[in-house]
Order: structure tokens, then C-alpha cells, then sequence
């Protein structure tokens, strides 16, 4: 009887509370959403003169030997009159700070071949008889082939001996895969290698064995941003300024959303303490209707075609 009497008390329990539920939703998304149009009508107004959407890498080819011919295109001396300023950025962000580039020559190449295959980008640095190399493997997209980074290591070894760095470039910090280089080979070459983001993650918890390798709070975007702020020149900062922003968006956790409506959305959230768990709520809940639309996108355009 008394579980007769449990459940019958759970059930209008249960209704009201769903209730309430659904009309703490239906407030919390009005009052966000009247926020979001205010922003979304500045920010239109602000794009009409600024246009701050625009980015020059929506009309460039951003694949893996595009990307590299931007970064090559930076890293030399003597293609945009702005000296070795872009390569003096990366090498601090490297740590290299021992490596002298004042009264050195520098020559940089892309599609180096290399024992059968081809390093993306090579800067090669000559200074009082000595060579020093940074070498970059750009992995934005694609996988690593068998060997490939051990191959590339190799390479440089005989080439500069102990003066060389090789860079892996991948999306969030990703390190090679086993088969391209296994960690067991790792402490062998580590001060060496070093892994460098597209746009690094706030808190990387991967134990894959690379962390020692990782640069820590450095990325590509903070390094398209270190050298427009160090530039001096309009044309060159706006494009500096794109190629952060295209980063951030295609490999970080940027959307579309503009900074105005992002700020609202977090003043919004800290306001309240129910605006937190409502959002929380809706962020556990997202990959599921996520899913769904994909499902439903994918049905619909199967069906269509």
C-alpha cells in the first residue's frame, strides 16, 4: 500500500515540475533572445561601415599547400619588407630564443624534398659558416603516412645535425600518429619536435605521451595575432587580423555568433544562478538534437537527390 501511495504521490510531483521546467525554458530563451536581436542589430549597424565579417580567407585556397604558402609567404625576409620579424615571433613562441637571426641569411622553401618525400615548409638560417633549420609539417586536415615524421627527423639529422627544430602543425595540438612516429622514439628527439596547434585547447588533458613536446600557450592564431601587433604596416595587420580569425573559426570552438552576441550571452548566463543550470541543461542536451538534424539533413538530401 505505502508503494501504492509513493507513486500516486510522484506522479502530479512529477507533472509540476515538468511544468515548471518548460516555463523556466520558454523565459529563459525570450529573455535571451530579446538580448541577442539588440546585439544583432548593432552589430549589423557596425558591419555596415567596419565590415568585421569580412575575412580575405573566405576567397583563398585554404587547403594544406595554401595554408603553407601563407605561413612560407610570412616567414621570409624578403617578400613583405617587414624583415625577419614574423620569423623572430615564431621562434620565440618556439622557445628557440638562442637561435640569432640579426647579420644571419635566411632562405625559406615549401615542398622540400626529403628522402622520398616532401617537408611543406623549410627555413633554412645561415649564420658564421653555421646552418640551423626550422622545419614545418602542415597537418591541418589529413592523417600522417607510415613513417613519415621519423622519416622527417632523419632527414634534418643528417642534414643540421642537433641544429634543427621540426614542426608539427595540427588543428588543436594532435600529435603524430603511432605508425609515424611512436613515443617509444619520443625522448630520443624530443628537444627536437615540437607540436604546434592551429588553436590550442584551454585545458589539454590528452596523455598520449606528447605533452612534453607541446608548446603551451602558443598557437598559430596567437602567432598570426603577436605579429600584427608587432607590424606597422595596414594592409599587412588587416590580412595578419584574417588569417587569426580563420583559425579561431575553422579550428577552434568559434561559430558564427559576433563577439556582441557572445558578450550578452555571457552576461546573461552570469546574472542568475537558474540562467546557469538552464544552460547547462541545454548544453548536455545538445549533441543528441544535434544528431537528430544531421539524421534528418542527411535523409532529406538523400531523398532529394
Amino acid at each position: 500500500m505505502e508503494v501504492d501511495r509513493f507513486f500516486s504521490d510522484l506522479g502530479p510531483r512529477l507533472s509540476e515540475a515538468r511544468a515548471a521546467d518548460r516555463r523556466r525554458y520558454g523565459e529563459f530563451f525570450a529573455a535571451l533572445t530579446a538580448r541577442l536581436d539588440i546585439a544583432l542589430s548593432t552589430e549589423q549597424r557596425m558591419d555596415r561601415q567596419f565590415a568585421r565579417r569580412f575575412n580575405v580567407f573566405d576567397f583563398v585556397n585554404t587547403q594544406e599547400t595554401g595554408l603553407s604558402k601563407v605561413v612560407a609567404y610570412l616567414l621570409r625576409d624578403d617578400s613583405h619588407c617587414q624583415g625577419s620579424l614574423f620569423l623572430k615571433a615564431l621562434l620565440r613562441g618556439l622557445e628557440r630564443h638562442d637561435w640569432e637571426l640579426d647579420g644571419c641569411g635566411t632562405s625559406v622553401r615549401t615542398e622540400q624534398e626529403a628522402s622520398g618525400r616532401r617537408i611543406d615548409i623549410v627555413v633554412e638560417i645561415s649564420c658564421g659558416g653555421g646552418r640551423r633549420c626550422l622545419a614545418i609539417e602542415n597537418k591541418p586536415y589529413a592523417g600522417d603516412q607510415p613513417r613519415q615524421v621519423a622519416d622527417y627527423l632523419e632527414y634534418l639529422d643528417r642534414e643540421y645535425g642537433p641544429d634543427f627544430v621540426l614542426v608539427y602543425l595540427s588543428p588543436t595540438g594532435e600529435a603524430p600518429s603511432e605508425s609515424s612516429l611512436t613515443r617509444a622514439e619520443l625522448p630520443r628527439v624530443e628537444s627536437r619536435f615540437r607540436i604546434l596547434p592551429y588553436v590550442r585547447r584551454g585545458e589539454d588533458d590528452r596523455e598520449d605521451g606528447f605533452d612534453r613536446v607541446r608548446t603551451r600557450g602558443y598557437s598559430l592564431a596567437e602567432w598570426f595575432a603577436e605579429c600584427r601587433k608587432d607590424c606597422d604596416v595596414d594592409r599587412l595587420r588587416w590580412f595578419l587580423r584574417d588569417g587569426e580569425r580563420f583559425c579561431r573559426r575553422k579550428f577552434g570552438d568559434q561559430t558564427m555568433s559576433t563577439d556582441s552576441e557572445m558578450q550578452q550571452v555571457e552576461e546573461f548566463l552570469r546574472s542568475n544562478a537558474t540562467h546557469m543550470r538552464t544552460a547547462l541543461t541545454v548544453v548536455n542536451a545538445w549533441p543528441g538534437i544535434r544528431d537528430k538534424v544531421i539524421d534528418e539533413f542527411y535523409n532529406a538530401l538523400y531523398h532529394r537527390i
